[in-house]
């Protein structure tokens, strides 16, 4: 038996569609809000320059102990292939040169997206719940421009 949908089930339905579409509009609008805001003066150099040393802080450690593995197991293969072909002079070459080029590369990237980004939300979060920013409002003073633009431009920059 078929169920049949009543109008409150309906228009909850249409209400979570509209909010599927409203949600990455919304993010879309705040990037192009905060990109507008980096190129504008005043720049909050300095707040730039403590977010640049907390990614920095953040994610060195974790970058170098991810990098070991990648190496080892890049080297392992690369050791294997190359004594295969009879080119075993070469394998630290080519170990070395993919380990730079390829997965150091995109393992600092994830590291740095995973645990900076995670750790400016929480600062934000917890600003709001603070009612720091709803403050900055009050004050006339733009989040996005003094808190938003200097913490996403290091991050732009790393990549």
């Amino acid at each position: 038996m078929a169920a049949v949908a009543s109008e409150g089930e309906v228009s909850g339905l249409a209400l979570s569609a509209a909010s599927v579409v409203r949600g990455p509009g919304e993010i879309a609008l705040m990037v192009v809000e905060v990109t507008k805001r980096i190129f504008t003066r005043p720049f909050q150099f300095r707040e730039f320059l403590e977010q640049a040393w907390f990614v920095t802080s953040v994610t060195l450690m974790p970058t170098i102990l991810v990098s070991i593995p990648f190496g080892a197991v890049i080297s392992l293969q690369v050791g294997n292939l190359t004594g295969q072909l009879g080119a075993q002079s070469f394998a630290g070459a080519t170990a070395v040169l993919a380990t730079v080029r390829e997965a150091a590369p995109m393992a600092a990237a994830m590291i740095i997206a995973g645990a900076a980004g995670s750790a400016i939300c929480s600062d934000l979060g917890a600003r709001k719940i603070r009612e720091e920013i709803d403050a900055m409002e009050v004050l006339g003073i733009d989040p996005l421009e003094r808190l938003v633009a200097p913490a996403w431009s290091p991050r732009c920059s790393s990549r």
